[in-house]
């Protein structure tokens, strides 16, 4: 029986340890990206969302483009190519948008109407 109520008590207080940190997370990041983001609305996270939609066109524009070409050409590879880069940056505005979108859902960044 003793040793549930110390498993008990450990859990709580590791519980509890996470939420401090959490907390103090939450300040940090606020305070960081506040310093550099001082204002962030609707228009400009649309505004986003606009950039990676036209960043998704065309990597799927230079894929599709591969279907004009036989493998192995010359031409091929140069379209292989493009398409890496446009992935590339594709992968980036993905990953940017979901980092402030997670920003807004932690509560580190403030939505300004």
């Amino acid at each position: 029986m003793l040793d549930q109520d110390d498993d008990s008590a450990l859990l709580r207080r590791q519980k509890q340890f996470l939420q401090q940190v959490e907390f103090e997370l939450r300040r940090i990041n606020r305070r960081i990206i506040h310093e550099h983001i001082p204002e962030l609305n609707r228009d400009r996270f649309v505004a986003l969302a606009g950039f990676v939609a036209e960043i998704r066109s065309r990597y799927l524009r230079a894929a599709l483009a591969l279907s004009a070409f036989r493998p192995g050409s010359a031409e091929a590879e140069d379209a292989l190519a493009a398409l890496e880069r446009e992935r590339r940056s594709f992968e980036e505005c993905v990953a940017a948008f979901a980092a402030l979108e997670r920003a807004i859902e932690q509560g580190y960044v403030d939505i300004q109407r």
